[in-house]
Formats: structure tokens, sequence, C-alpha cells
């Protein structure tokens, strides 16, 4: 495999970060173009505004194609998301240091997903179903829970000794420098 060095943590975090920021603004753009549509509010019968559910179907099914797609397609083809890219580091095969297999790539990108991802997708449910009640704790909690995720997984590394995070070690996978 030859010598490899392993991409350091803040390099890791600012490529986190700009991927999601390419994720975050098209779904971003999507709940508020479902929003001016008005396809989001009626009113029930305590006339309580309340989120229609063809509103929250495509919210939560453009922010779960793009939060699968998008890494998926990405490491499974150049090893490497736009944000990694953008900051000189590529996930390769721990094994043998070659491209990530089909395997691997799912791995990786549903651990991520089902660690952290999927219960920011719970609270918008959430919130979608209890828009304008007072206090939408259930989704605040659900929130919290991907953003304790979020944090448990992002530090991880900084106890590695080959800098994985949840997802690297599930998909038997580490992040090198490229540059």
């Amino acid at each position: 495999m030859g010598t490899v060095i392993l991409a350091g943590w803040w390099r890791r975090f600012g490529a986190y970060v700009v991927d999601a920021l390419v994720v975050g603004v098209p779904a971003f753009i999507v709940g508020l173009i479902v929003g001016s549509f008005s396809l989001v509010a009626s009113t029930d019968v305590s006339g309580q505004r309340t989120n229609g559910n063809g509103a929250l179907v495509a919210v939560v099914l453009t922010a779960v194609v793009l939060n699968i797609g998008y890494p998926f397609l990405f490491l499974r083809y150049r090893g490497q998301t736009l944000g990694m890219m953008a900051f000189g580091i590529r996930t390769i095969d721990r094994v043998n240091g070659g491209p990530l297999t089909m395997p691997q790539t799912w791995r990786r990108v549903l651990t991520f997903f089902f660690l952290v991802l999927f219960w920011g997708e719970i609270a918008t449910i959430v919130n979608f179903t209890t828009a304008g009640t007072t206090t939408p704790t259930g989704g605040v909690l659900f929130d919290l829970l991907s953003a304790a995720a979020l944090v448990t997984t992002a530090l991880w590394p900084l106890n590695n000794p080959v800098n994985q995070t949840l997802q690297d070690k599930a998909a038997n996978t580490i992040v090198i420098r490229t540059n």
C-alpha cells in the first residue's frame, strides 16, 4: 500500500462542514419552495396551523435522498466528497489501501445516516406534525439525540490510533491526506 498520511481532525471537520452545506442548502431551498406553494399549511378544527402530509413527505424524502445519495455516489466513485476534495482528503479501504467497495460504501454512508441524520429526520416529522403548538418537545429531544451522536462520531478519531470515526469503523475504512 505504501506510506499514507492520515487525515487530521480539523481537515475532516472542515470537509464535513462543506458537505453539510452542499446537502443542507438544497434541502433548505426545497423546504422554502414547498412552503411557498402553501402545501405545508392548513387549519385544523381548532384553528391551529397544521402541516400537510405532502409537504412532510417532500421535505423528508429530499433530505434523505440528499443525505444518502450525495456521499454514496461521491465516495463510491471518487473516494471523496466535495468537502473532502476541498480539504485534500480521501477515504480508502483500511486493509488494502484501495478504493471503497460497494458494501463498504453502503456501510459507511448508512452508519452515519442512522447514527446521526435519522434522528434529525424524526425531529423534522415531529416538528411538522406539531406545528402551531407551543413546545414541540419531541422534536427537540430528537434533535439533541442527533447532535449527541454527531459529537460522538466527530470526536471518536481523537482517541483512535488511525483517526477513525464510527462510520469508518463500521466500513473498515480510513481517511488519508491527498496533499
